[in-house]
């Protein structure tokens, strides 16, 4: 998986190398983070402060946390069960 300053994620194939999907928005990636027990499931931080949950299942973003009052986010960190969110700017 990875994210680019043209606000798109792109799931990728290792194997293969072969494309396989693409979620976006138009504002750029700044990271992402996965859920261990719920594969399903992405978090990307932006540019903006504002944090997307993504359900790839549904190939959507099924949530979104806006103006996280820290600015941009650089890093963040999912908990296990996918709850819980760590932001750092």
């Amino acid at each position: 998986m990875a994210g680019g300053d043209d606000g798109t994620i792109r799931l990728w194939d290792c194997k293969t190398t072969t494309l396989m999907k693409s979620y976006g928005n138009n504002d750029a990636v700044k990271c992402l983070a996965t859920c261990t027990s719920k594969d399903h499931l992405v978090v990307s931080g932006h540019r903006s402060p504002d944090v997307y949950f993504w359900d790839l299942r549904v190939q959507e973003h099924t949530n979104v946390l806006r103006n996280c009052q820290i600015g941009e986010v650089n890093r963040m960190c999912l908990s296990d069960d996918g709850v819980k969110v760590s932001l750092i700017h």
